[in-house]
């Protein structure tokens, strides 16, 4: 009888450790399939973090380019063509004020998404194309011309461009 009781408390105390192995080792699944989830988690929201941004800032520098081009090829022409007229001054000036309106809206969503560095940068590059279109629109008519204050908008644009790249490691944008 004895045997047998000893065969019992050791059939018994192997099922409580099995019992107990076994849940410790289920938590232990638990808790890297946790992590696991986790990290895959954090890395997708990382990674659309990221487009969210390259969205942004894209949608940003691609009028922005677009707009100093226009600006410069004004300077240019005012530079060295004598005949533009008050008319075309005010049209150049509705046009380049309605691409600064589109520009503040797409900074405001860039302070939104973007980082505040590169949002700090596009900020001065709308206040560099505000400028600029009351230097081409106005001092034009007194016989000046615009291409300091472009060409600090064409180096603030490269650095924006830069910078909004370095962020997102994105070649793309630079």
């Amino acid at each position: 009888m004895d045997a047998a009781v000893v065969g019992l408390v050791g059939a018994i105390s192997a099922a409580a450790l099995g019992a107990v192995g076994g849940w410790g080792a289920a938590r232990i699944a638990v808790k890297g399939a946790t992590y696991q989830a986790d990290k895959q988690a954090s890395s997708s929201c990382e990674l659309w973090l990221r487009q969210v941004r390259r969205d942004v800032y894209h949608a940003f520098l691609h009028p922005a380019r677009a707009l100093a081009d226009e600006m410069g090829a004004f300077a240019l022409r005012g530079c060295t063509d004598a005949s533009v007229t008050d008319e075309e001054r005010r049209e150049a000036r509705e046009r380049f004020m309605n691409g600064i309106q589109h520009l503040e809206r797409k900074s405001l969503d860039m302070a939104v998404e973007g980082t505040s560095d590169v949002t700090a940068v596009a900020q001065s590059v709308v206040a560099d194309m505000k400028a600029l279109s009351r230097v081409l629109t106005s001092t034009m008519a007194r016989g000046g011309n615009g291409f300091p204050e472009a060409t600090r908008l064409y180096q603030r644009l490269d650095a924006l461009t830069e910078k909004a790249g370095h962020i997102q490691g994105d070649a793309s944008l630079r």
